[in-house]
């Protein structure tokens, strides 16, 4: 029988729950992950191994997690009542939920640091005549389509949009080992940003599901215009093209089918405990695989309009310039913050557009950011809700404390050298091997611990005549749970654990190669999600006393 408590709250409406899903699922991976992995590898031949991660393993996970927190009316913890063994799954999701609220809100701090420059009415990075800017400073190109070197330059020519983020915005340090001093003005947005996160989820889903009306729904009307304006400009069918154009030969790299599974996965927001957690808000006999299939489209639409906005815009740039596409297409905060800027300068009323761009940005990322400090909060309090239930302040204070622990723990990646961190929490916290054995444990807990067919009794149960376990489309996804989840995870996992390597970033200098120390944090943020699942499954096996921690 379903665990629910009488003090559980529900959605206000369902409209709610949609909204703040499409917001957590339609984030910054969007913009720039799925564009750049799409031309990257193969243009239209990715979309082949992506559907095949969306149809395979991105829609019977989400179903799962969400009936799952549905059935149960609990989080990503406690839900794991149904089979205690299986609890640490809940513990390592609660992990990964939190490595991703401290890493990814610093984005939304560059990002607010660049928008309040668009809206003041200048843009920096457009010019190299500010004290930042170095002699190889250069915004103009030979016929070839190669920066012109400056004759006080005795290196590589820089274009001022990427001096601007690693000289200005960041101010890099030397490396990974070299913190310097804390960026004043990047802690400043990041307070901000902090602020606007507890405003929006300090009364649990009453604010997040309130908030999500704004969060989930602005970030697409800009995309729409930015579509809209990318579409009209010359040259944008040559970045169209770029993004789409099949190279069926890349079907055959391992490589393409890892990113492609990586893609679905952090995009999904897949075994982090968010959609669990947020589908216990549901009312019992909610049609879920309605919307799971809906939520999933949306994704899916909101990844193609991205790319045609980027891709049309750098498509115009290179028309303008000569600029190859090979150039302007890079990815993660190359694209956001040096390439995308400088497409938009080109445009009529340059500081709108770029305006409306990172306040997308800025959009997308706090929706993502609500709803995982929405899950974490849910998931802990769930641990001890009678406690939270005796006051209604406990869990708003709860919840403030939560924002400014993340905050203080997100303070190293403001310094100098915290861009050299966040490139070890964006690569190995909350992707690739970690988030990959989360998912296929779950899978397999639910179809060979708790049973397909038993699960299917609880779902008929919450959805009665709406869902025959008999019919052939709730067999697929015992199927899936089963068998293909595990074996494609696990090929992609296999895959990944082989190609690894020492981690690495690329710097306008060349490329950086992290010390023992950067290897060693990776290695910890990895692993840190994943021991918890064997380590209870340990402790509830054989030993019978709870550590206070885990009543």
């Amino acid at each position: 029988m379903a665990e629910t408590p009488a003090a559980r709250i529900k959605w206000t409406n369902q409209r709610e729950f949609v909204l703040t899903m499409a917001g957590c699922c339609i984030g910054l991976g969007n913009v720039w992950r799925f564009p750049y992995l799409c031309y990257k590898y193969g243009g239209g031949a990715f979309l082949v191994p992506y559907f095949t991660f969306i149809l395979l393993v991105g829609i019977p996970t989400m179903l799962l997690e969400f009936s799952m927190g549905q059935f149960m009316s609990l989080g990503g913890i406690k839900v794991w009542n149904m089979m205690p063994i299986a609890k640490g799954i809940g513990f390592a999701g609660l992990v990964l939920s939190i490595w991703f609220a401290i890493y990814y809100v610093v984005i939304l701090a560059w990002a607010l640091f660049y928008f309040l420059h668009s809206v003041s009415g200048h843009s920096p990075w457009s010019y190299c005549d500010n004290s930042f800017n170095s002699d190889c400073c250069s915004s103009e190109y030979n016929s070839n389509g190669t920066l012109i070197v400056p004759d006080a330059c005795n290196s590589t020519a820089q274009l001022p949009e990427s001096e601007f983020w690693f000289k200005r915005a960041l101010n890099v340090s030397s490396g990974f080992e070299d913190i310097g001093s804390l960026r004043l003005e990047l802690l400043g947005c990041l307070v901000i940003i902090w602020v606007l996160v507890f405003i929006c989820v300090f009364k649990g889903i009453k604010s997040t599901g309130k908030s999500a009306y704004v969060t989930a729904t602005l970030p697409l009307i800009m995309l729409l215009f930015l579509v809209g304006n990318g579409i009209r400009l010359p040259g944008a069918s040559i970045g169209l093209k770029y993004y789409l154009k099949p190279v069926p030969e890349k079907l055959l790299n391992a490589e393409v089918w890892l990113a492609a599974g990586s893609q679905v996965i952090f995009s999904y927001v897949l075994g982090t405990g968010v959609l669990t957690t947020l589908g216990s808000f549901n009312k019992y006999d909610y049609n879920i695989f309605k919307w799971t299939t809906r939520l999933c489209f949306i994704n899916c639409s909101a990844s193609f309009l991205a790319g045609i906005a980027i891709f049309s815009v750098l498509g115009n740039m290179s028309y303008e310039t000569g600029i190859s596409m090979e150039t302007v297409g890079r990815s993660g905060p190359g694209l956001a913050f040096i390439a995308y800027p400088r497409a938009l300068k080109a445009l009529p009323y340059p500081l709108f557009w770029m305006s409306l761009f990172f306040g997308m940005l800025i959009m997308l990322g706090l929706a993502s950011e609500c709803a995982e400090i929405e899950a974490i909060s849910s998931m802990i309090v769930d641990l001890k809700q009678n406690w939270f239930n005796k006051r209604k302040y406990r869990r708003p204070i709860f919840v403030c404390f939560l924002c400014a622990l993340f905050f203080l723990m997100a303070i190293p990646l403001v310094t100098q050298g915290g861009i050299f961190l966040f490139n070890l929490y964006d690569t190995y916290s909350v992707s690739g091997i970690c988030v990959l054995v989360v998912v296929i444990s779950q899978s397999m807990a639910i179809a060979w611990l708790y049973g397909v067919k038993e699960f299917y009794e609880d779902l008929f149960e919450m959805f009665g005549h709406k869902m025959d376990p008999r019919r052939r489309p709730w067999i697929f996804f015992g199927i899936c749970w089963k068998w293909i989840i595990p074996i494609i995870c696990g090929g992609v996992c296999f895959a990944q654990i082989w190609q690894v390597s020492k981690p690495t970033f690329e710097l306008p200098s060349g490329t950086y190669e992290y010390p023992v120390s950067g290897t060693a944090i990776a290695i910890f943020m990895t692993m840190s999600s994943i021991i918890c699942i064997p380590a209870y499954a340990i402790k509830e096996r054989y030993f019978k006393v709870q550590p206070l921690l885990f009543v």
